[in-house]
């Protein structure tokens, strides 16, 4: 009997015994209560299927932001929910904690003494664990039972979140890198161009092919504003490269429609809109397009993929893989199941 329960694929349990927040509603309540700090990225919150401990059936929900006016010298912050309601009190003695405290956040981004312990950053974690009788410590009702099987559902969904989090750093510190060494070729060739101009006595010369030698990629920024209950987006494009850049680029707005875009769009597939581009060498252009309806509240961000070229050559922009995020497949798994 033993070998046949080993061997045996046990049904999870169906969600309908459960009351998960839902990623929309975790987002949606981050925004409006971090509205202050301004966060900077919001990962796509996770609801994992249904699990099981001790014959009870359980879910765990994981949310998190970073960056904005959050404090960065300081542990992240830890909202605990259980069954919806808040967890204020001993939280050194919670399964949440302990699970959060238990992942080696360094190789997501986040500082963390010996790989151990509450990380530090600019950065709220939210875990909401959903069950028809949740494990307290205590009759208080403050902290959830130091339960193995939760605490794996819990870090499985944070090492999900926590990827997506580190692709966004990954990101930044590229961008920043970039802009620090177009900053200094901009300041440092031309100042050479003039001197040596000036004593051979020649026309300083045109230096955008020097600039795409040393540069060797592809720039791609946005520029976004709110005006009168819609959002307003222009993407510039520059072409740093010695040769022209050939590729489509897709934009979206999660959970808007896009309108008005200029030049009008190859195709549409879903929300998003898809260009075809053809950059000769050292040229840029613009992508216009408004977003009826949009607030900043509302706003979650706008996603740019390239596909047709090698994404190491492109600043500003993810590589397509056929799904919106590769992170987020758990997300999409438990939407399907009705749990968002």
């Amino acid at each position: 009997m033993i070998d046949a329960f080993k061997t045996t694929s046990i049904r999870t349990p169906t969600s309908g015994v459960l009351v998960p927040i839902g990623p929309k509603l975790i987002k949606l309540g981050l925004k409006q209560v971090l509205d202050e700090y301004r966060p900077d990225f919001y990962t796509l919150p996770i609801s994992r299927a249904p699990s099981v401990f001790s014959g009870t059936p359980f879910l765990v929900e994981v949310g998190m932001v970073y960056g904005g006016n959050l404090p960065k010298e300081q542990p992240v912050q830890i909202l605990r929910f259980a069954n919806r309601v808040p967890l204020l009190y001993q939280a050194g003695g919670c399964a949440i904690t302990k699970a959060i405290q238990g992942i080696n956040w360094r190789q997501y981004g986040l500082e963390q003494r010996g790989g151990k312990g509450t990380p530090n950053g600019p950065a709220i974690i939210l875990v909401h664990v959903a069950s028809t009788n949740i494990p307290f410590t205590s009759e208080a009702k403050e902290a959830v039972a130091d339960i193995s099987e939760i605490k794996k559902e819990i870090k499985l969904a944070l090492r999900n979140n926590a990827k997506t989090l580190s692709r966004h750093l990954k990101k930044q510190k590229k961008r920043e890198k970039v802009t620090e060494k177009f900053d200094l070729v901009q300041k440092i060739l031309p100042a050479i161009a003039e001197k040596a101009s000036s004593v051979v006595g020649q026309p300083v010369p045109n230096l955008d092919k020097v600039v795409a030698a040393i540069m060797d990629v592809v720039w791609i920024e946005e520029k976004i504003e709110f005006n009168d209950g819609q959002i307003e987006v222009e993407i510039k494009i520059i072409n740093y490269r010695l040769k022209s850049a050939n590729f489509k680029l897709r934009a979206e707005v999660p959970g808007h429609e896009i309108k008005d875009a200029e030049p009008r769009p190859g195709k549409r597939e879903g929300n998003q809109v898809v260009w075809s581009i053809g950059l000769p060498t050292t040229e840029s252009t613009k992508y216009k397009f408004t977003v009826p309806e949009g607030t900043r509240r509302s706003f979650e961000g706008m996603e740019l993929w390239v596909e047709g070229m090698d994404s190491s050559n492109i600043i500003g922009a993810e590589p397509w893989t056929g799904i919106v995020d590769p992170g987020i497949k758990d997300a999409i798994e438990a939407e399907k199941q009705g749990l968002a």
